[in-house]
């Protein structure tokens, strides 16, 4: 738009970049004389009516490519949710305010009611230490360009916060930046990252509300302790959860991972057992793999899907441009024990022993070092690379790598256990044939198109390459094969997904009670694990909790952590190792079912004070040393005998139940200050918390020979 400002010209300019359901974003400058200026108004209206008007001043420097001067013109117009829920579905125009002048914009709608969230936060962390995507982080970005694609009105990300404080949105715009670097410029990832980080994890920011919403947990979110406290919250307050999982490896073949992680991991699929609505898998083996653990640990499994998964190379361009080899054989995955890499190094010093180096083509390992990979590195360099026949490469960006499979001789696949396989699907859709071990789910990856041996069997595999060096007419063959793969895309592996998730839709499994097998101690806490060592981290008082339970000294575990999660809502900071701090004045409720009519709940609890800025949880051999610890009055009401307990220092609150079995048990749990609480109390920490029958005699004499004492 145009107009005359005295003598000189002035033309406004803008565009609506991006629609989610909380935020509509774009920029408005005017300029006079082609010189831009921000700081304008413009207003959001629908069927004529003005809902919201705010001030173009957010900094978008990705438009100083477009124009220089003042990069503070951008806008973020807020959706509340009474918008969303008046006028979703309808048209709308973003105008300035003064001109009436309309803004160009895509033809969108107003996001409907119902939103859909995808959890980018374990994403944002990978690649702020790595700038190209892995197997799990190559899912992630290629469905959420898809979903934003198909439901631009109802779609959002959000990112976890990895202390466990809940989920904030994160603009596409800003994301987007990232998805183009991984292709263009993969040097820029990391800072990219960094600076979404900073944005996303801001705690000053409002949380995302979870009414009318679908959280998908797509990526790893074992790389947090936290998480899963933040998504059980979020689900309690009313979200549907879908979580996928790729493989269970970690609980499978614990020996390759460190003893922190599979913690870590097992709390994640305790909680997709316990927590979601749904569960996708990307394989059918996945899915089944996932089902008998649900079973094998007497959970009952939620509603589960495979939706498979596509190559994930599809959406770039295969450059023309060959690496710098002769022939060549590339190995594309992380280093480390299963994937096969010694067995292939093994495989190779065979043939160059048996053929000679000369008709040996490269062994390529493209990946980046993973869990214990440093001795087949220490191997490699002994052996000089096998004399020059072995390369590394670390760090490939995704057309390097379209590249690498498409001028590879064939590549090999000789991975002992899989959730799926990327890798085989990449490379049979990009021409080039695979030699893949016949573990796990890989079959399923691209069928009778790739040729299999039996897992592990070293003669078998060695056989099928050399086959494929002398046999030139055979390897031509399978490459005249191949050409009738017809790979899954992106758009629909997303199909599927969208379609369990329009199932949850106004559904979505009860959130229910969770059962509390008597006897047996729910935690609320989160046990930590060093990444230095094998040893647990070393916290003074609290190293007895972190191998036991407070009351009965039964062993830790994730299984009692989630369920402890499960069954408490309501005020109060998770305190990892610790447990949940209602602070005075908070309370929490606590549900859950048993299998009894009659029981005592004793709950374990400790005193809290501020002390040097850090919460701590004050013991009684501080307090005998220490007369500042004050005392705090913890009441403990509901379904129960009300229970008024001066609670100091380190206790067990026992409180009488009666109840129908198979019905909810409600509890309210408050903490209250009184005339003999210090000024250094900041509140209790809930630890854990037990169902005892009448009968059970044992369990009471355990907690009397541990001298817990209780109040």
């Amino acid at each position: 738009m145009k107009r005359n400002f005295g003598s000189r010209a002035l033309e406004i300019r803008g565009n609506v970049d991006n629609v989610s359901p909380t935020l509509v974003e774009g920029w408005i400058a005017e300029f006079i004389d082609e010189t831009p200026a921000g700081g304008r108004e413009v207003s959001l209206v629908v069927d004529g009516h003005v809902l919201e008007t705010v001030l173009a001043d957010v900094k978008r420097p990705d438009l100083s490519r477009e124009f220089s001067g003042d990069e503070r013109c951008g806008f973020l117009i807020p959706l509340s949710e009474a918008t969303r829920q008046r006028f979703g579905g309808r048209p709308f125009g973003v105008v300035d305010s003064e001109t009436g002048y309309s803004l160009p914009m895509p033809d969108l709608v107003l996001p409907s009611h119902e939103r859909l969230l995808l959890d980018i936060g374990d994403t944002l962390i990978y690649f702020s230490h790595h700038p190209t995507a892995s197997g799990i982080q190559r899912v992630v970005t290629e469905l959420s360009r898809v979903l934003h694609r198909k439901r631009s009105s109802s779609f959002q990300l959000v990112a976890g916060h990895p202390d466990g404080s809940g989920f904030r949105e994160v603009p596409w715009r800003k994301w987007e930046s990232l998805l183009d670097a991984l292709v263009a410029n993969p040097e820029d990832v990391r800072g990219i990252a960094c600076e979404l980080m900073e944005y996303a994890f801001d705690r000053s920011r409002r949380r995302v509300s979870p009414r009318a919403a679908t959280l998908l947990a797509l990526g790893s979110p074992w790389i947090s302790s936290e998480y899963v406290s933040s998504m059980l919250e979020f689900r309690s307050r009313g979200a549907r959860i879908l979580g996928l999982v790729y493989d269970l490896i970690p609980v499978r073949a614990p020996e390759a991972f460190d003893y922190g992680t599979k913690q870590r991991f097992e709390r994640v699929l305790y909680a997709f057992a316990l927590g979601c609505d749904h569960v996708a898998a990307i394989s059918e083996y996945s899915r089944q793999d996932f089902e008998r653990f649900c079973r094998e640990n007497g959970i009952t499994p939620p509603p589960t899907s495979a939706i498979r998964l596509a190559s994930g190379l599809m959406s770039i361009g295969i450059p023309d441009e060959a690496p710098p080899w002769g022939e060549y054989v590339p190995l594309v995955s992380t280093i480390e024990g299963r994937k096969g890499h010694r067995l292939a190094l093994d495989v190779w010093r065979r043939l160059v022993d048996e053929l000679g180096p000369e008709r040996v083509p490269q062994l390529v390992f493209v990946g980046r070092p993973g869990w214990r990979s440093r001795e087949l590195f220490e191997d490699l360099a002994a052996a000089v690379y096998l004399n020059g026949k072995v390369s590394v490469l670390t760090k490939l960006d995704d057309p390097g790598l379209a590249s690498l499979y498409r001028n590879a001789l064939f590549t090999i696949y000789p991975s002992t256990y899989e959730g799926w396989g990327l890798p085989v699907g990449e490379s049979v859709a990009t021409g080039t044939p695979v030699i893949a071990s016949d573990a796990t789910s890989i079959p399923e990856v691209a069928g009778d198109y790739v040729r299999y041996f039996p897992s592990g069997d070293r003669d078998a595999f060695y056989t099928a390459v050399k086959c494929w060096i002398d046999d030139r007419n055979e390897l031509a063959r399978w490459k005249e094969r191949i050409r009738g793969y017809q790979p899954d895309t992106w758009e629909a592996v997303c199909g599927r997904l969208l379609s369990e998730v329009d199932r949850l839709t106004g559904t979505g499994r009860p959130v229910n009670a969770p059962d509390l097998p008597t006897a047996l101690e729910a935690q609320f806490t989160l046990i930590h694990h060093s990444e230095v060592s094998d040893d647990f981290v070393s916290v003074s008082w609290h190293q007895e909790f972190l191998n036991a339970t407070p009351i009965l000294g039964q062993n830790a575990s994730s299984s009692r952590e989630v369920l402890g999660a499960l069954c408490i809502r309501g005020e109060g900071a998770l305190i990892p190792q610790r447990g949940r701090l209602l602070r005075l004045g908070e309370s929490a409720s606590i549900r859950f079912q048993t299998s009894v009519d009659i029981f005592d709940l004793y709950l374990a609890v400790e005193v809290a004070t501020s002390e040097a800025q850090q919460v701590e949880v004050a013991t009684s051999e501080a307090q005998q040393t220490d007369g500042s610890v004050g005392v705090v009055l913890l009441r403990v009401d509901g379904d129960v005998t009300p229970v008024n307990a001066w609670v100091e220092g380190k206790h067990v609150v026992k409180a009488h139940c009666r109840s129908k079995a198979a019905q909810t048990t409600a509890i309210t749990v408050e903490v209250l200050s009184g005339p003999q609480t210090s000024a250094s109390v900041v509140g209790v920490v809930l630890r854990s918390m037990v169902a005892l029958s009448e009968d059970d005699t044992q369990s009471r004499w355990r907690i009397v020979e541990r001298s817990v004492g209780v109040v």
